[in-house]
Order: C-alpha cells, then sequence, then structure tokens
C-alpha cells in the first residue's frame, strides 16, 4: 500500500490481491467494498498468515522436527490467541457459500 497525494493505491506484490478480498467479502454479504479497504485487509490477511507461520514454524524448531503438523499450527494460534473456531466457522460460511 502506498500514498500518494493522500490516495491509497493498490501494490501487486502482495499474495492476496484486492479481488480475492472482494470477493470474500461478496461471498460474506458485503458488497461494494471499496479498494482502499480491501487493499488494507489484503495486507493484514497476509501480515497474519505469516505471523502463523512464523510462530507454527517456531515450534517445529524447538520439537527438534523438520515437518510443521497441524497441531504446531494450533499452538501457534494459542500463543497468538487466535480463536480457532472463529476462523472455522468463517472457512466453513466460504465454502458453502461458493
Amino acid at each position: 500500500m502506498a500514498c500518494e497525494d493522500g490516495l491509497l493505491t493498490t501494490m501487486t506484490s502482495g499474495i492476496y490481491h484486492v479481488d480475492t478480498i472482494k470477493d470474500v467479502a461478496d461471498s460474506l454479504g458485503i458488497v461494494n467494498l471499496p479498494d482502499n479497504v480491501a487493499t488494507m485487509l489484503s495486507s493484514d490477511v497476509e501480515y497474519r498468515l505469516n505471523q502463523v507461520i512464523e510462530e507454527a514454524a517456531r515450534f517445529t524448531r524447538h520439537s527438534k522436527r523438520t515437518t510443521l503438523t497441524t497441531s504446531d499450527i494450533d499452538q501457534a494460534f494459542k500463543v497468538l490467541n487466535i480463536e480457532v473456531r472463529f476462523l472455522l466457522f468463517k472457512v466453513l460460511r466460504c465454502l458453502r457459500s461458493s
């Protein structure tokens, strides 16, 4: 995200594109999501996903393993205080609507 003359512009270097965020928002019943909001959300999703993966990898290393497991991801969610039930509900809701 970059700010030029007070306007928010979209960066194309991220993993999650604005169109993907808008599609998910539409499937959740949020229509006409502004581009600047979708840009900020895509940036936040990328940051949070990276944070979870780094924390899970830390659990893998401390356990002296080379394979990341689902329990590592679960522990990362607990350490980062992310409620897994909420995430699962959102994912299932998206899958049902598509």
